[in-house]
């Protein structure tokens, strides 16, 4: 019996057993405890399950089984979803992530720069040896919202006022105009972007290239990943400028304890565990 599954972003696809025995052994399960639990998964579903669903089954099967290391393909496009707009977390994330592709990241510099016709609030400036960049950020709880037209037309204006007062006053050198979104793009919007030569970065966009396979290549997972309360994470931010998996594996064990109490090691572990399985996943894929 074919059995239909709802993705995240509302396409749809079949279930597959082979990838419910991968997600399982990822997490420390044998073959054969493996292939147990994807078959009685493979029992309780139905018809237009969500993914989600089927994850959660998953995991409480592994937990009933005490496979020690619980790690499935995890939640990374729900952790950006839950990036808090309240202290800017998605935008303080986006400029992190630029600084690993060699920019220097300012986020929402004040006073605004000045383009020709009025000055202009950025949600992340870039620099590097070339000149400057731009970048809108569009952050969605709604996972199935897409960054359309509009955002990357507007982005676009702000690149011709900055390049027409660079022409006419000598002001900074903007070359590059991006727009970020934790979701996808419709599109007109990808269409528009190759025309205006503006760059867009979105969830699996783009191809191989997306934002989730940034933080896959860098291990800079956001912080929302490992369960911790916005309250603790814009601390973090505050005091310690953490802002991903990283920067919080660089805090000593005193601070971690500080904020996490007795909590530190768990927390810590898990960052370790995540980063771990992921290196194994890909090594895997290099060899096969």
């Amino acid at each position: 019996m074919v059995i239909k599954v709802v993705k995240n972003d509302g396409s749809v696809d079949y279930f597959d057993k082979s990838k419910i025995m991968q997600s399982c052994m990822r997490a420390g399960a044998t073959y054969e405890l493996a292939e147990k639990i994807a078959s009685e998964v493979e029992n309780e579903i139905y018809d237009g399950i969500t993914t989600k669903e089927i994850m959660k089954k998953v995991k409480e099967k592994l937990r009933k089984y005490k496979v020690e290391k619980v790690y499935i393909k995890y939640p990374l496009k729900d952790a950006l979803a839950l990036l808090d707009p309240e202290f800017h977390e998605f935008e303080h994330f986006v400029a992190k992530l630029f600084t690993y592709l060699g920019y220097d990241a300012q986020r929402s510099p004040y006073p605004h720069p000045e383009g020709f016709c009025v000055d202009h609030e950025i949600d992340v400036l870039l620099r590097n040896n070339k000149g400057y960049g731009i970048v809108e950020c569009k952050h969605h709880y709604k996972q199935k919202k897409l960054t359309n037209l509009g955002v990357v037309m507007r982005q676009w204006a702000r690149l011709m006022d900055f390049r027409e007062a660079h022409r006419r006053h000598n002001s900074i050198d903007v070359k590059e105009a991006w727009v970020v979104t934790n979701t996808k793009f419709t599109y007109h919007a990808i269409k528009y972007s190759k025309c205006k030569r503006v760059y867009l970065l979105g969830w699996n966009y783009p191809p191989n290239k997306g934002i989730n396979h940034l933080i896959e290549k860098y291990k800079a997972y956001p912080l929302t990943l490992f369960n911790i309360k916005p309250s603790i994470r814009k601390e973090l931010l505050e005091k310690e400028n953490v802002i991903d998996a990283n920067d919080l594996l660089r805090l000593s064990d005193d601070k971690l304890k500080h904020y996490f109490r007795d909590n530190y090691k768990k927390i810590k572990k898990k960052i370790i565990t995540i980063i771990a399985a992921q290196e194994g996943d890909n090594d895997h894929q290099k060899n096969n």
